[in-house]
């Protein structure tokens, strides 16, 4: 279902990813299948899956990947300083 952005400053996206997202993922569908049948390989179909799976926005336009980026740079990136006061 194609849900037209009700502000018209959003992104328009389809079922749960944005219209740039479901491009990329038909086109890369389309040419895994190829490669499969012509080369038996899987590994640009599974790429693509994952790519899709990483895509998939939720209602507050936030993706898995963001949430990957977010906990990498709290976690790893950014130095975490803890103040003890009383």
């Amino acid at each position: 279902m194609y849900i037209y952005p009700s502000n018209l400053k959003e992104k328009s996206k389809f079922a749960l990813w944005s219209l740039k997202d479901i491009t990329i993922l038909l086109i890369g569908a389309i040419l895994s299948a190829v490669i499969l049948a012509v080369i038996d390989v899987m590994l640009p179909l599974v790429l693509v899956a994952i790519y899709g799976f990483l895509t998939v926005r939720s209602e507050n336009e936030v993706t898995i990947a963001d949430y990957i980026k977010f906990a990498f740079r709290f976690f790893m990136k950014e130095q975490q300083t803890f103040d003890w006061r009383f």
